[in-house]
């Protein structure tokens, strides 16, 4: 047993510490499938605010920007990080 364990594939099947895992994780979750809802939730209420005649462009602003940062955040962020290095 400890012989498979010093394997390499073993080894480090775990993939890195726990915090970074855990992080992993909740950026997977806030950028994936519940993100994508919100955002499709958060189009159509503007879709029908715009159809009532009740759209203000504030509103709009505030529901794109919010949009584009949660789904262009590592993008961002990675962009950041290369203009400090």
């Amino acid at each position: 047993m400890l012989g498979l364990m010093m394997l390499p594939g073993f080894a480090h099947a775990a993939g890195g510490d726990p915090i970074n895992q855990g992080l992993q994780w909740l950026i997977d979750l806030l950028t994936s499938g519940i993100a994508r809802s919100c955002a499709i939730l958060a189009i159509a209420v503007l879709g029908y605010l715009a159809w009532a005649g009740r759209l203000q462009a504030r509103n709009a602003g505030f529901a794109i920007g919010g949009i584009v940062l949660v789904f262009g955040a590592a993008s961002i962020a990675d962009a950041i990080i290369a203009v400090v290095q």
